[in-house]
């Protein structure tokens, strides 16, 4: 039997309430950007297609430490979203294919397909099997039927009757003690990413009525729970509104009733999740028959702390500061806190910004300050912080580290600067240029303030996890005709180095939008599950890839010099495709 995974749901739709919709606005024909323009001609059916380049070049003086590439490796790439097709039932799919070419001679190639939430690959160095890298709709369900047969609870395929009662006080229990056990961040973390595999070709821009109705309820509900509104004054005598909220557990519970209730009873917006999901996740999540049964698991939801947001704006409406603290809870680590803070920087200062996630076994946090330069670049800058908590401690596992041996701090720096310009080039084409730098620096004495080494002592190497400083370069280009159906193209360069590594890796990619085509069919039915294999299986299918890979880039990758002085260089034989 497969049971409805009360967990996920309750979770999912808790964050809906509590977290703002972001919905795109609506762009209107002739008013939207030329990247605008290409995902629109991508979800139209249009194709694309484009080379890929990747190239290894030494630091001077450090010939002998760096891998190189002999010759640029160079990858013909296309991508083509299939619409529905009713009659053929079909369905949608998104199919991607890279194939290493060396001049006319195809190497290798790799397929990629996205079809009902699943990812499926092909290539010829798996052989000619499909395989599906993704599992999470059988795994739940799995999980589901697993459950089921321990707490006797039904399954959402099942035919339930309005209850009138709630559950037996024992099966009220189990649900409890299922939700404590099973409702863990990384698992939420994958369904989520099952239910954005969904979203990919999703037209946001045609859900911003139907998700109107709901935001504004959401903000009448919580200004139900203000608990003061004080006024105040700045340093520099601008009046200030502090506006405290406190919204209990039981009240959030509440909400997510009544929420579900509404979506239960919206046709439109029902009607809008069913083109998306499959026929399981509909009869799973979107049953109005099993209304009581999820009121018993959202009361079930392990929530005791109240939702807290504190705002403070001045009499213009601006945000000086805003922290909002939410209570979430973890199987592997227990009740923990999501909290963000924003703080409006004095002067011309920028303002501070923190994001954290801590429970009594770890505290990940991110603070960072953003601001605009004269130049017109914008740029974010702060650090990132993992770090364990009380006496945690690696498990026995594929990690292969004892148990015992404590969880390092991983600790960081780091450095984003964007830039964006718009203009129209001597062809008469929109373009749109973006420029991105990355800087990436462990911190090992974060409670220093201002030490920037890098270099970590041994004892502090015992305690961090130690990386080399990184910095990546990002540049695209995007231009289009004036014409809806022109021609859409991307340039971009991509570049990785650091100060301690002894080569520079570039990446550089060009690709314009192509008429439709058609891809080879493939039957999902006979695809294989990784999920599926025994361990053994699993462990030989990657060392075939390994070894094919391997002699598939030999002709290509010069290896570093040995420590006997001879460098270690790879064939110049022409290369063979691998079969």
């Amino acid at each position: 039997m497969k049971r409805f995974s009360v967990q996920l749901l309750a979770f999912c739709l808790a964050l809906a309430i509590l977290v703002p919709c972001a919905v795109a606005e609506t762009v209107t024909d002739g008013n939207y950007t030329v990247i605008e323009k290409l995902m629109k001609q991508l979800q139209a059916g249009s194709g694309f297609t484009g080379t890929l380049t990747l190239e290894s070049t030494a630091v001077t003086g450090r010939e002998d430490e760096a891998i190189t590439t002999l010759k640029p490796l160079t990858f013909d790439l296309s991508y083509i979203y299939v619409r529905d097709d009713k009659a053929a039932k079909t369905g949608t799919e998104s199919r991607a294919t890279i194939t290493l070419v060396d001049g006319e001679q195809s190497l290798g190639a790799v397929q990629l397909s996205l079809q009902g939430g699943l990812l499926y690959v092909n290539s010829s160095l798996l052989g000619d099997n499909w395989y599906s890298l993704s599992n999470t709709v059988k795994a739940i369900a799995a999980t589901d039927a697993a459950a089921s047969e321990t707490t006797g609870l039904p399954a959402a395929t099942d035919t339930i009757a309005p209850a009138s009662t709630p559950p037996a006080d024992g099966t009220l229990a189990q649900v409890e003690q299922s939700l404590l056990t099973k409702t863990a961040m990384p698992g939420l973390a994958a369904f989520a990413a099952n239910v954005i595999a969904h979203l990919h070709d999703v037209d946001t821009t045609k859900w911003a009525t139907v998700l109107e109705n709901y935001t504004t309820k959401i903000d009448l509900w919580i200004e139900a729970y203000r608990q003061k509104a004080v006024l105040g004054k700045t340093d520099d005598g601008t009046t200030t509104m502090e506006v405290v909220y406190q919204v209990p557990a039981p009240a959030i519970k509440a909400q997510i009733k009544q929420m579900v209730m509404d979506l239960l009873s919206d046709d439109d917006l029902l009607s809008k999740l069913q083109s998306i999901l499959s026929a399981e996740d509909v009869a799973r999540y979107l049953n109005p028959a099993l209304q009581n049964y999820y009121f018993y698991a959202i009361d079930s939801l392990p929530l005791d702390a109240n939702l807290e947001i504190s705002r403070t704006v001045n009499l213009k409406g601006d945000t000086l500061a805003l922290t909002m603290a939410l209570p979430l809870h973890d199987s592997q680590g227990g009740a923990m806190t999501l909290r963000y803070d924003r703080h409006k920087g004095k002067g011309d200062l920028p303002e501070e910004n923190s994001i954290e996630l801590q429970s009594d076994s770890v505290l990940l946090k991110v603070d960072y300050q953003t601001y605009d330069t004269l130049t017109g670049t914008t740029v974010y800058q702060g650090t990132i912080l993992r770090q364990p908590q009380g006496a945690e401690t690696f498990e026995v596992g594929t990690q292969g580290t004892p148990q015992g041996e404590a969880v390092k701090t991983l600790s960081a720096a780091f450095t984003l600067s964007s830039q964006q310009t718009s203009a129209t080039d001597a062809d008469n084409r929109d373009t749109l240029a973006n420029s991105i730098e990355f800087t990436l620096t462990p911190e090992y004495t974060p409670d220093v303030a201002g030490d920037e080494a890098t270099v970590p002592t041994d004892a502090q190497a015992a305690q961090y996890i130690v990386f080399k400083p990184l910095d990546i370069k990002l540049g695209t280009a995007v231009a289009s005709g004036q014409a809806k159906n022109a021609s859409t193209s991307v340039d971009a360069t991509l570049e990785l180095s650091g100060d301690q590594f002894p080569e520079v890796i570039k990446a550089t990619f060009t690709g314009k939008t192509k008429g439709k085509w058609t891809p080879d069919q493939m039957d999902t039915q006979k695809a294989t599950m990784l999920g599926d294999l025994t361990a053994m299986d699993l462990q030989t299918l990657l060392a075939q890839v390994g070894v094919k890979a391997g002699l598939m880039l030999l002709p290509y990758v010069n290896l570093p010099t040995g420590a006997n002085g001879s460098a270690t260089e790879a064939p110049s034989a022409t290369p063979t495709p691998v079969g």
